[in-house]
């Protein structure tokens, strides 16, 4: 059975940016929560999850902060099983995955010489991702690149987001490209506009 729940108007917290998701956060959560455990213990089979104690412990730290502010802005984030883990795996540097879970790399974290500061930053960063449901917005993507007779579940989309959105976002690069070479037309002599509430101009 297919977890579809069309959401139109959904925004970003204080960004305001507005969103269409095409699953519901509760089949997107379930789905996250099921890669995130396969990669957990894939990691610890290799003993290489949460296996820098001192740095696990900072990271926990920070995060337990950042996650107490990112909730009250978006206070449904409280309901969510926030994690964060530590790996050395070489290749991992910072995920976040649908509902608040996070891992961070140890060797990116020592290799770029991050101070707390920076760390906390870094942190914070997938926090945001988290909260705005990026996650769950690009899963949305792949079933709208994929509209048919038949709806793709939360686990089909997430299988395809990588080929996907990649050929997707690289088209609209082409595109862009093509354009910037063709020159600038009659629209692109000025700032674009649009009317935000019947009187005034905005910027885009």
């Amino acid at each position: 059975m297919v977890a579809f729940s069309h959401v139109a108007g959904a925004q970003v917290p204080l960004l305001g940016r507005y969103q269409d998701f095409a699953y519901s956060p509760d089949a997107v959560h379930s789905q996250a929560e099921i890669t995130y455990g396969k990669l957990l213990t894939e990691l610890s089979s290799k003993l290489r999850l949460d296996d820098k104690p001192d740095l696990n412990r900072c990271v926990r730290h920070i995060a337990a902060g950042l996650i107490a502010k990112a909730i009250e802005k978006k206070p449904a984030a409280a309901a969510w099983r926030w994690e964060a883990h530590t790996t050395s795996e070489p290749n991992q540097a910072a995920s976040c995955f649908a509902g608040g879970r996070l891992v961070f790399g140890t060797a990116y974290i020592r290799r770029t010489d991050l101070n707390d500061g920076e760390l906390a930053t870094l942190i914070a960063h997938e926090v945001a991702h988290a909260v705005a449901e990026h996650q769950r917005e690009e899963l949305s993507r792949v079933f709208y690149l994929n509209t048919g007779s038949i709806p793709i579940s939360v686990a089909t989309a997430m299988a395809r987001i990588d080929g996907d959105l990649f050929f997707t976002d690289q088209a609209r690069h082409a595109a862009n490209d093509s354009r910037k070479r063709s020159g600038p037309t009659r629209y692109d002599s000025g700032p674009r506009r649009r009317l935000a509430d019947g009187k005034h101009g905005q910027l885009l």
